[in-house]
């Protein structure tokens, strides 16, 4: 109706709400950088082991080449599945930490509103309002910094790729 008055302030908004948050995990933005920096190790060491394996062991049939070429493939799945859980609890702290926040700023929000609001509204509507603290906490850390990760990740190992092998990271990349 002419009373509407429309609320929020659009991408000005969200960017004045998201760079405070972004300088308060500072530290867990650093440390997913060097967890995505690790993992890079193990997951070329697997590579290289398995091209080690195929050209030496299945290839020339150096037999003494097989078992330590298993063992640190092994470790490196060890290596690799820590720091994959690593990370992942990283990214499930930093989730929860800003779904409390956003909950709390939700739920005063709510409840300072008047007691007509709740009247226009239906049970429905007043509940998912409610877990809109949730639901964006967990859109910014999995689509937002999970994303940042892999693409993270992706290009350390194509740096890495360009480092063994120009053409093959070429025809990767492509």
């Amino acid at each position: 109706g002419p009373a509407f008055r429309r609320r929020g302030g659009g991408l000005g908004v969200v960017a004045s709400t998201l760079l405070p948050l972004l300088a308060l995990f500072r530290s867990n933005l650093l440390q997913l950088v060097g967890l995505s920096a690790a993992i890079i190790v193990p997951t070329l060491v697997l590579a290289g082991a398995t091209s080690q394996f195929i050209d030496q062991y299945i290839k020339l049939g150096n037999l003494y080449v097989g078992i330590p070429i298993v063992w640190i493939s092994l470790a490196a799945c060890v290596v690799l599945a820590l720091l994959l859980i690593s990370q992942f609890l990283l990214l499930r702290r930093m989730e929860s930490v800003l779904s409390r926040r956003f909950s709390a700023e939700l739920f005063s929000a709510l409840f300072s509103a008047p007691y007509r609001y709740y009247q226009q509204r239906s049970t429905g509507e007043l509940a998912t309002r409610m877990l809109l603290g949730v639901q964006i906490s967990q859109l910014l850390v999995k689509q937002g910094f999970r994303f940042f990760v892999s693409v993270l990740q992706s290009l350390l190992l194509l740096l890495a790729a360009i480092f063994i092998s120009p053409t093959l990271a070429l025809l990767a990349a492509i």
